[in-house]
Order: C-alpha cells, then sequence, then structure tokens
C-alpha cells in the first residue's frame, strides 16, 4: 500500500506529497479510484488481459480469489496482491541493493570558504554514506568527494573540485571513508578565500555485498 499512497500523495496537491493509508475504508476508496495498469508489479502486458477478465481497478484485482491469481501471474504478482489487502508480505531483505550512495547539501547564504568547514561537512556526509553502506548490509569500492560554487553567481569564478579514492579492498567501516573522503578534498583544495562553494557531497559506489568482499594481501588497512 505504500506505492499506492504515493501515487496519490504525487497526483493531487491537496496531500502536499504524502498520503496515508491507515484505515480499512481509506484502503478501499484508494484502490477504487487507481487503474489496474498504476498497480506496480502488473506489468503493461498484463493490463488487457486483466481488463478482458473485468479486472479494471485496483480494488477489482484484491477481490479476486488467491487462486486465480495464482493462474494469472507468477509469486510476485501473488505478493502484489496481497500487498494491496493490506498483508505486508515483502521482505525488506529482499529488495536490491542500491548500486551508488551520495549524501549531499547545499550551504545557505555565500557557501563556505574555509578548508576546515568544508572537511567538516564532507566527514560528516562520508559518515552518513557508510551507516547506509552497514544498513544495507554492503560495502564500496570507490568513493568520490565533490564540492562546487554556484553556477549563478557571475561575479565569482566558477570552480569544482571532483575527486575519486579506489579503494584495493571494498569496505564499510567509517574510519576509511572518512579519512578517504577527506583526503580527496585536500588533493585539489584551492586554499582558503578564493571561491565560496555552494554544495557539498560524498558518493559511495562500486558496491559489493559484505559476504563477498575481494580481500587483497597487500591492503595497507
Amino acid at each position: 500500500l505504500a506505492k499506492v499512497a504515493s501515487k496519490y500523495g504525487k497526483r493531487y496537491k491537496g496531500y502536499e506529497g504524502v498520503c496515508m493509508i491507515d484505515t480499512e475504508a481509506k484502503r478501499v476508496k484508494a484502490l477504487e479510484g487507481l487503474a489496474i495498469g498504476d498497480v506496480w508489479g502488473i506489468g503493461r502486458r498484463n493490463v488487457r488481459k486483466m481488463e478482458f477478465c473485468g479486472v479494471k481497478t485496483a480494488l477489482d484485482f484484491t477481490l479476486r480469489s488467491e487462486s486465480w491469481v495464482r493462474r494469472m501471474f507468477s509469486v510476485t504478482g501473488v505478493r502484489t496482491w496481497k500487498e494491496l489487502q493490506g498483508v505486508s508480505c515483502i521482505d525488506i531483505g529482499e529488495l536490491p541493493q542500491k548500486k551508488s550512495i551520495c549524501t549531499s547539501r547545499s550551504f545557505a547564504d555565500r557557501g563556505l570558504r574555509e578548508i576546515g568547514k568544508v572537511e567538516e561537512a564532507v566527514a560528516n556526509f562520508a559518515s552518513s554514506c557508510s551507516r547506509k553502506l552497514k544498513e544495507q548490509k554492503s560495502c564500496c569500492r570507490a568513493i568520490t568527494a565533490f564540492v562546487y560554487t554556484s553556477r549563478f553567481n557571475t561575479s565569482e569564478p566558477y570552480h569544482a573540485i571532483n575527486r575519486t579514492v579506489t579503494l584495493p579492498v571494498a569496505t564499510n567501516d567509517l574510519r576509511e571513508i572518512v579519512s578517504s573522503a577527506v583526503a580527496a578534498l585536500r588533493s585539489e583544495w584551492r586554499g582558503d578565500g578564493i571561491y565560496s562553494y555552494k554544495k557539498a557531497g560524498v558518493i559511495v559506489w562500486n558496491i559489493c555485498p559484505d559476504t563477498a568482499v575481494q580481500t587483497d594481501l597487500f591492503d595497507p588497512v
């Protein structure tokens, strides 16, 4: 139902981007107004087949028997049918891992000009990436740190730092990721006060499961 709520939140301005389906009456009303083609997991190829069988809305789909759904769809289709009925059956552990993780932020006013403040921001972003890697039980082998000035400020020259560090062994270790991101920033820093950086961030990528890390005999860590 989360995806259904998300569709309604985006579709109607009155929801201001957020729609909550927390009662049975709301669930029925939401499914009644949702075309079967808009249901996640159905697919375009199955829409005509469903409409031919009299299934035109998500509510029509939930009113069909489980045996009928199994004949028409795979296991994923049955899970979708149950989810629309309010039964949680998709384990978060089955969701695919992200191929990259980015944490970034824009700075207020004129931005940051001192390396100490920019380093602090980049270190915080790297720390957040490390936490997210651990949450999805994965490691990264590449880290990119970036900062850039405003493209719209014509009174100052534009400058950007975009530096990538490749690690010999994939990791999700907080200290290693933070130190690598800060080192990447320092390697291209031009000096305090020269530029006013409006945005900075850290991207971790080349991600793999933490159970499938290729080690290196000469890893210095």
